[in-house]
């Protein structure tokens, strides 16, 4: 708007405008590694990685995939989902749940790709490559029971490090903004707190009784999750990625 910015934060500015993070000379970015964290396949393969650490914590690899062009990722899903209880597709980084598509059973593979590829497309135009594409199983997972409605939701687990020492400090339980009726639409299956028109933080729940009532988790489930993210986080550690090999 013609008007001069002296600062911005945000790694999804960032991937809405690539030409920012090369102007290096003016411009610094808080998250160098965005373009591998917004790559949905890095947190499968590293868990898979991890396995045999988390595996004893009740945490288990899912099945997944990774599609360079969109005859490879139609043809995967189509290989795919009779294997499983339904697929999910992912573009590359991207944000706030643009190009999240789940295939079904009944679903028409090649609509549900041209729709996640059209989602993309709109909201990051074609300065954006949204390939490699990443592809899971889809999962049933445990509902909230919140207002009234069961509703997905997600566990944002926050690991800190002191010394040598990695440490859970907390973590935020992001409520879906729509009921889960069975339709699979974007607001049942999105859980982000932003994206609907401001910040819900009604929806982001810190750890509580009545937080883990609400999410039908007991204290021991926490238990475990906190040690499943610090025995991740310190493998990776361990196990530096060879980041070129993974482009």
């Amino acid at each position: 708007m013609d008007q001069r910015v002296h600062l911005i934060i945000g790694d999804g500015v960032v991937a809405r405008h690539h030409q920012l993070g090369k102007q290096r000379s003016n411009v610094v970015l808080a998250n160098w590694t965005f373009p591998f964290t917004g790559d949905k396949f890095s947190t499968y393969d590293a868990i898979e990685r991890s396995k045999d650490l988390l595996i004893p914590h009740g945490l288990y690899p899912l099945q997944f995939w990774r599609a360079w062009d969109q005859e490879e990722l139609t043809q995967i899903c189509e290989d795919k989902r009779s294997e499983v209880d339904g697929l999910i597709i992912k573009p590359f980084q991207g944000s706030g749940g643009s190009g999240v598509i789940p295939i079904l059973e009944d679903s028409s593979v090649a609509s549900a790709v041209d729709e996640s590829l059209g989602e993309f497309r709109v909201k990051y135009g074609h300065g954006l490559n949204p390939y490699p594409y990443t592809i899971c199983e889809k999962i049933n997972p445990r509902k909230a029971l919140w207002r009234g409605n069961e509703h997905n939701y997600d566990i944002r687990i926050y690991v800190a490090r002191e010394g040598d020492q990695l440490i859970p400090v907390g973590c935020l339980f992001r409520i879906a903004p729509e009921p889960d009726k069975g339709t699979f639409s974007k607001g049942s299956l999105i859980v982000n707190l932003s994206g609907y028109g401001g910040i819900a933080i009604e929806r982001g729940l810190g750890l509580s009784e009545d937080t883990l009532k609400t999410v039908r988790l007991e204290e021991e489930d926490i238990e475990k999750i906190f040690a499943i993210s610090t025995l991740l986080m310190a493998d990776l550690a361990r196990q530096p990625i060879d980041w070129k090999e993974r482009q």
